[in-house]
């Protein structure tokens, strides 16, 4: 489904805009664009931004999991939505853009200003002005924009951040997340870029109800990655906060495995007897091991419980340097 929409809505700076983006809808059996048009009249409806982005997740909760970079090249000029399946990065752009439009032209004026450099939409991610590494998108337009703020020291509330620097370069994408292992360049980030972040080490310190529920959640290796090379780009993994009476949960889109899925489901499957489902949109969950881990096209897919919600500290704990924080606010263009 393609729309073709006016600049006169949403954000001042996209009041000026120059380009009318056509915005490509791919939502897939589960939605339809009466679905969509309502969830943005029922979230624009809500104050509260933090139960915008609950009552949001909510609804994405089962969407399959499939990186954006597997998808073709829409044409210049052209914006993808898209509800059928989603990756780590693009369920928290859809997230962001849900939460701050009131109708289907707004949303893709809001995508069009994170997710893309200023000026005309030319999606190849080399040569064009789409954005491809997550802190570009995140910091560079998100929180310039002011779709989001960094609160990031408030949640810290005087324990100190630790700081690292990183060289955003150009990145060959792997093998199993783009069979052209399409070089990505940065569009805005030249040179040595410092980032601050909540380091694992100082999580006991961390008065945990400063975080809030719809809190965008930015998970980093700092300065290096697992196998000791370089960190390419500060945001390794992206979810979202949800506060519960006993722990903070995680929402955020995987490609990995549950034992014991919830529903809705993603109805993806890893094997014939349908013991393993992808958990796409959905909650952290008790990790099984290595042992459970299984391969697929070269890359590790690991298994859950996500009958047992494992919490977001432990999850940061266990796979990352830290964590940073954005907060969206409401939108001066929805009542």
């Amino acid at each position: 489904m393609m729309l073709n929409n006016p600049a006169h809505l949403g954000h001042d700076e996209l009041a000026a805009a120059s380009y009318r983006p056509t915005l490509v809808l791919e939502l897939g059996e589960r939605w339809s664009r009466e679905r969509l048009e309502a969830l943005l009249a029922t979230l624009a409806r809500e104050r509260d931004v933090g139960k915008r982005m609950e009552l949001a997740c909510r609804e994405l909760v089962g969407t399959p999991f499939l990186a954006e970079s597997k998808l073709p090249l829409l044409p210049d000029g052209c914006l993808r939505f898209r509800l059928e399946t989603m990756d780590c990065c693009t369920a928290i752009y859809n997230l962001i853009a849900l939460v701050h439009s009131r109708d289907i032209n707004v949303l893709g004026q809001s995508l069009a200003s994170i997710r893309y450099a200023d000026g005309a939409l030319k999606n190849h991610p080399a040569t064009g002005t789409f954005l491809g590494f997550a802190s570009e998108v995140l910091f560079g337009r998100a929180v310039a924009k002011g779709f989001v703020s960094n609160v990031t020291a408030e949640v810290a509330c005087g324990v100190e951040l630790q700081s690292v620097r990183l060289n955003l370069q150009p990145h060959r994408r792997p093998h199993f997340l783009d069979a052209n292992e399409t070089i990505v360049l940065p569009r805005y980030a030249s040179g040595s870029q410092e980032f601050l972040y909540i380091s694992v080490e100082s999580f006991s310190g961390i008065d945990w109800s400063r975080l809030r529920t719809g809190d965008i959640v930015l998970f980093t290796r700092g300065a290096r990655l697992k196998d000791g090379s370089p960190n390419f780009d500060f945001v390794n993994h992206l979810g979202i906060a949800s506060c519960e009476p006993d722990k903070i949960a995680l929402l955020h889109s995987t490609r990995h495995f549950t034992v014991a899925p919830s529903r809705p489901g993603t109805g993806v499957f890893y094997d014939d007897a349908c013991r393993r489902e992808q958990i796409g949109f959905g909650y952290a969950g008790l990790f099984l091991g290595e042992e459970h881990a299984i391969d697929i096209d070269g890359d590790r897919i690991y298994g859950y419980d996500s009958s047992r919600k494992r919490s977001l500290v432990d999850y940061a704990q266990s796979n990352f340097a830290g964590i940073a924080v954005l907060r969206c606010g409401l939108p001066a263009a929805c009542p």
